[in-house]
């Protein structure tokens, strides 16, 4: 059976590299996270306003929720529904009250598309200096406390597997996935 497996955790975690080597050892599509593709093209967010910050972070999200939905069979996501929610609260998009109502709500409706998210844990890696994510540790810890904080909130009970700290090696954190999810096939 086809799993629908979303990997969360901040910057620098090893979301891509877990995600990728797992997609391939279960054979399903790989839906990388969008933001990393325009940092990559050059986009960078320090020049955008807070009114284009927000636009761009519902339009990643948008694209995100409708990759999954796009997909018939199981899948390995770089990022959940929850990851959207954390980033919105992260940046200060909460003053807007009824925005944020509806955005939370739809968040836990999206949340719905995964069986398992994995969430990564903050600080088992030094942050690469590869000009892509930034390498002070210190904003990665406040969005990791907000998305763990909201994932116990809101994914139900099950859904969620807590990588710890250790294993760090890519091949020792695919084992651990598949062996606790039993996704041998």
């Amino acid at each position: 059976m086809p799993h629908r497996i979303a990997i969360s955790g901040s910057a620098g975690t090893g979301k891509t590299t877990l995600a990728k080597a797992l997609a391939d050892q279960l054979k399903v599509p790989y839906l990388e996270e969008g933001f990393r593709k325009r940092r990559e093209a050059g986009l960078d967010p320090h020049d955008l306003s807070q009114a284009e910050h927000r636009v761009l972070l519902m339009e990643l999200y948008e694209e995100a929720i409708a990759a999954a939905a796009g997909c018939n069979g199981g899948f390995i996501q770089d990022r959940c529904s929850l990851d959207f929610l954390a980033f919105w609260l992260h940046y200060g998009f909460w003053r807007e009250d009824a925005e944020s109502a509806a955005f939370y709500a739809r968040v836990q409706k999206d949340l719905d598309q995964y069986d398992h998210v994995i969430v990564l844990p903050w600080g088992a890696f030094d942050i690469a200096a590869d000009s892509i994510r930034s390498t002070n540790r210190w904003p990665q810890l406040k969005y990791q406390a907000l998305f763990e904080g909201l994932a116990h909130r809101l994914a139900p009970d099950g859904k969620l597997l807590w990588m710890p700290v250790e294993p760090t090696g890519k091949a020792e954190r695919l084992a651990y996935v598949v062996d606790t999810l039993g996704l041998a096939q």
